[in-house]
C-alpha cells in the first residue's frame, strides 16, 4: 500500500482487507501470530497494519522518537503507517522498524523454565493425570474446572508451556459460558493464542498446527474476520499479562536466591 495521502479511512480499509487475508490459509494466520507477538500492545488495526507493511518488523518506533534518541533512519527506509488517536481525533503515524535505522536491538531472552513456571502459577486448576483421551498432553475438563495434564518425562517445557497455554484458552472462555462449554467453537482462538504466546517467550512451538483451518474462517467477511482476530488478541493479552507478572516475581526470586548462595 501506498502512503501518499493516506487517510485513516484507507488504513482502516487496508486493515480489514488484512484481517481476511489472516485467515485465508493457516500461514497467513501465523503472520498475524508472529505480529501480535511482538506488537500486543497495539491496536488490531495496527497490528494488521504493521503486518500489512512490513511483516518482518520487530521493534517499531515513530520518527520524532528515533530522532530524540539520537538515532538515525537510513535514507530508503520506508515507513510503516498506523492509526494514533489525538484529542478525541485519529490521524496517520509514521513508524519506522530497528531493521531501517542505525541501532541495535537487543530482544529480551526468556529462560523456558521460568517461563513455564509462571504460566503454571496463573493455572491454578491442574491435574497431572497418567492418561487423557485421544492421547493429548493436556485437556480442560469442564465438569471439574481444571486441566488435565498428561504426565511424561519426555516432553519438553517447551510442548508443555504450549499444551497447557492452550487450554488455559478453553477455561477462561468455560468461564464466561452458559451451559455445557463447547470446545470446537474456540479451538482454533486455543491453538493460536498458544502459538503467539509461545513465539513471544521464545519456546518451540513447532508442535501446533494451524496448517488446516476449517473452511468457515476461509469464506468469512472481513468484519468478521476482525472479530475473530481480537478474539485471539484479547486471550492472548489476558493470559499474557498473568504470566509477566508472575514471571517478574520469579525471576526477582531467583536473582535473590543466588545472591544469597554467594
Amino acid at each position: 500500500m501506498s502512503d501518499s495521502s493516506i487517510s485513516t479511512a484507507d488504513l482502516v480499509q487496508y486493515a480489514d482487507n488484512m484481517a481476511k487475508w489472516s485467515f485465508s490459509s493457516g500461514s497467513n494466520l501465523m503472520w498475524y501470530l508472529n505480529t501480535l507477538a511482538k506488537f500486543s500492545s497495539y491496536s488490531l488495526n495496527n497490528q494488521l497494519l504493521i503486518m500489512g507493511y512490513k511483516a518482518d518488523a520487530t521493534f517499531i518506533k515513530g520518527w520524532q522518537e528515533w530522532q530524540e534518541l539520537g538515532i538515525t533512519i537510513h535514507q530508503e527506509a520506508a515507513p510503516i503507517v498506523i492509526i494514533e488517536p489525538i484529542n478525541g481525533a485519529y490521524q496517520t503515524k509514521y513508524m519506522y522498524d530497528v531493521s531501517d535505522v542505525n541501532y541495535e536491538y537487543k530482544p529480551q531472552v526468556y529462560d523456558n523454565l521460568q517461563t513455564l513456571e509462571a504460566l503454571l502459577t496463573e493455572t491454578k486448576n491442574i491435574e497431572v493425570v497418567d492418561t487423557i483421551k485421544n492421547g493429548v498432553r493436556a485437556m480442560y475438563i469442564p465438569e471439574k474446572n481444571c486441566i488435565h495434564v498428561r504426565r511424561s518425562n519426555k516432553v519438553s517445557p517447551d510442548v508443555f508451556f504450549t499444551s497447557i497455554a492452550a487450554e488455559m484458552v478453553h477455561m477462561h472462555k468455560a468461564s464466561g459460558s452458559e451451559g455445557v462449554y463447547k470446545r470446537a467453537p474456540n479451538q482454533v482462538t486455543a491453538k493460536a493464542v498458544a502459538y503467539a504466546l509461545g513465539l513471544k517467550y521464545g519456546l518451540d512451538v513447532s508442535d501446533i498446527q494451524l496448517n488446516n483451518l476449517p473452511e468457515k474462517y476461509m469464506t468469512m467477511s472481513e468484519k468478521v474476520s476482525k472479530k475473530e482476530l481480537d478474539k485471539i488478541r484479547e486471550s492472548f493479552i489476558e493470559i499474557d499479562n498473568k504470566i509477566e507478572l508472575a514471571l517478574q516475581q520469579i525471576v526477582k526470586r531467583d536473582v535473590m536466591y543466588r545472591g544469597n548462595e554467594r
